[in-house]
């Protein structure tokens, strides 16, 4: 920020503009380095940055392309203003192009430059998408280093937000290597892949199947257990998914992950806990693994959520409970002796929409044991 402030934005522009190959790149990577700053991001782009370094992007030296795609990540990191208008200057048909001739870091940056454009932007996954950048970005999670390979994982991973999108990149060959990284990646590399991976399998019952038969759930299993919080909550989100198909609940719950889910549910962050709380609703709509879920200790702690402060926690918590009683005499029992009522009916008062209709659910299957 101090440099910022003497004025060095506008000189470095200008340099950006009419430098020979090494002043470019050296203007490029300074304002990379100031884009680290979110205060700085306003002073870089209404200096007139963007159309300089999309510029570089096309015609600049190995060094100037690496920069320009780094100042340009950082430019669009949590920054919706940014990323529209990084866009709209046409950086992603060079940044594609980069994912496809550049050195190691020219690659890892504009990995990491596409993954920030098409976080919560539907109409930059589109234009990416279009651009085909699936290819580039799984053969860079076949042969990049791990921080590129975790890059590229982001970047499928945001794209993927969008079902358009999940078909074209499962055919593009990305599930292999996900679940690859998923066993051999960094520790970012890991949550990434199986952010991606839940992604995938959100509402698209052929990829669900081909996720599982790639073997991905004994290594989300094990990222359960010994991940960071965001790899934890990022493995709990993918087998959530994955368990919608009726044989994958099956094979997830044999592969163990019962067990660390209901530790994720009891020491996880809130992100976490919701996603644990869901992955196990889903498992539970089969009879065996009620019993199974119930055995292993999930009611106490999705008691426990429904009194928490966090919203989507107690809506997903009281998911889990409506398929955990259903039709079943013993854990609409253990329900009652944990105290569920009374956060139940006031999650019936004042949760959220989707928290409000799984409180009834749960509370009609309390109800329809007479001796409730």
């Amino acid at each position: 920020v101090v440099i910022a402030q003497a004025g060095a934005v506008e000189p470095l522009v200008q340099l950006l503009r009419t430098g020979d190959a090494y002043g470019k790149a050296q203007a490029a990577g300074a304002l990379a380095y100031l884009a680290c700053s979110d205060g700085n991001h306003g002073d870089i782009v209404r200096a007139g940055a963007v159309d300089p370094l999309v510029q570089l992007l096309r015609t600049g030296n190995t060094q100037g392309k690496a920069d320009a795609a780094g100042a340009l990540r950082n430019l669009t990191a949590n920054n919706h203003a940014n990323q529209v208008a990084i866009v709209r200057a046409g950086s992603v048909d060079p940044l594609v192009q980069l994912l496809r001739t550049g050195d190691a870091e020219g690659k890892a940056q504009a990995a990491a430059a596409l993954a920030n454009f098409a976080a919560h932007n539907n109409e930059n996954q589109v234009a990416i998408m279009r651009a085909k950048a699936v290819d580039p970005l799984v053969q860079l999670l076949q042969t990049g280093g791990a921080e590129e390979k975790a890059d590229a994982a982001r970047a499928l991973r945001n794209l993927a937000v969008n079902h358009d999108h999940e078909v074209a990149i499962v055919r593009g060959g990305a599930v292999d290597p996900l679940v690859q990284l998923l066993c051999t990646g960094n520790t970012q590399g890991k949550a990434q892949a199986a952010g991606a991976l839940a992604n995938l399998a959100a509402h698209n019952e052929d990829n669900q199947v081909v996720i599982v038969r790639a073997g991905a759930v004994d290594p989300l299993v094990q990222l359960l257990r010994t991940g960071d919080a965001e790899g934890k909550a990022d493995a709990a989100a993918a087998l959530r998914n994955l368990a919608v198909n009726d044989d994958n609940e099956v094979a997830i719950v044999r592969s163990g992950a019962v067990d660390p889910l209901v530790q994720l549910l009891r020491t996880g962050n809130d992100q976490g806990k919701a996603q644990a709380a869901r992955a196990l609703g889903n498992l539970a709509c089969n009879a065996d693994n009620q019993v199974a879920i119930a055995k292993a200790g999930a009611v106490d702690p999705l008691v426990q959520l429904l009194r928490s402060k966090y919203a989507q926690g107690k809506a997903d918590a009281a998911g889990a409970l409506v398929n955990l009683a259903a039709h079943n005499n013993n854990n609409q029992g253990a329900i009652m002796r944990a105290g569920a009522v009374d956060p139940l009916v006031k999650l019936l008062r004042y949760g959220t929409a989707q928290g409000k209709a799984n409180a009834a659910g749960a509370l009609a299957y309390l109800a329809a044991n007479k001796t409730n």
